[in-house]
């Protein structure tokens, strides 16, 4: 949550190995979806997508619909960076039923907000908006102060881009407050 992922993922591979030598096989797929989720935080795009696949077939194999859908969202995440639109919009809006299915909020918030910037990028504005105030609303609606935060300031810059000055107004007070 610091933002120092060598130090984290160094935690999460000791916490790995344990997982591995005890035999907690109940616990490798949050293991995987972790890993997967710090290199990609990490800027690491090859083992993110290695340890997200793991962890996405495992999830397959177990039905684990909880787990299906952050690991989704996360390859949202890994595509995204990798500049890859399609991919991005593709597994996050795959992740979003399963999200919805489980009331991952936190998640949920994340894939909308990266459907919303993903639709940004190729000029599909009216869906960005449309997912950019999911989440918002979805913020809003949970306390989760943090991804609201994300969303005023992607909505801050959406409609200062398309020259609403008082809607970005509002956005930008928002994101003051939220600091």
């Amino acid at each position: 949550l610091e933002g120092n992922f060598k130090k984290a993922i160094s935690y999460a591979f000791r916490a790995d190995s344990i997982i591995e030598t005890q035999k907690i096989n109940r616990l490798k797929i949050y293991s995987l979806t972790n890993l997967g989720d710090l290199f990609e935080k990490a800027g690491n795009i090859p083992l993110a997508k290695d340890y997200t696949q793991k962890a996405y077939a495992l999830s397959l194999k177990e039905n684990n619909i909880a787990f299906i859908g952050t690991v989704l969202n996360n390859f949202g995440n890994i595509y995204s960076k990798s500049n890859n639109t399609t991919l991005a919009i593709q597994n996050y809006t795959n992740a979003i039923p399963y999200l919805e299915s489980t009331n991952d909020h936190a998640a949920l918030a994340e894939a909308t907000l990266g459907l919303a910037r993903q639709y940004k990028l190729i000029s599909l504005l009216d869906f960005s908006l449309f997912y950019a105030n999911k989440s918002y609303e979805l913020c809003k609606k949970n306390g989760l102060l943090d991804k609201q935060l994300s969303t005023c300031l992607f909505l801050t810059e959406y409609y200062k881009g398309k020259g609403d000055i008082k809607n970005a107004f509002i956005f930008q007070e928002e994101v003051l407050m939220l600091k």
